[in-house]
């Protein structure tokens, strides 16, 4: 599911709907994260990995959903 910046908004601020959006995890070496030669490179030092969803309810985070609880949400 394909959620913009202006669905989470329009989320946040409409009443009766609480956005979901996806979070990341940096995995790896994070110092070499920034570096250029990171991105040179076939195997990087660090990546960045989807992991579950950021929960929000009247416009605040209010917890995270993981793993078979965040594919449930969507029935993948």
């Amino acid at each position: 599911m394909l959620v913009n910046i202006d669905d989470f908004l329009s989320g946040v601020v409409s009443s009766g709907k609480d956005p979901v959006v996806s979070g990341y995890l940096m995995k790896g070496k994070k110092g070499e994260a920034k570096k250029a030669s990171n991105l040179q490179q076939t195997v990087t030092d660090a990546v960045l990995e989807a992991d579950g969803l950021a929960v929000f309810k009247n416009g605040k985070l209010t917890g995270w959903m993981d793993d078979d609880k965040a594919v449930g949400l969507y029935g993948y």
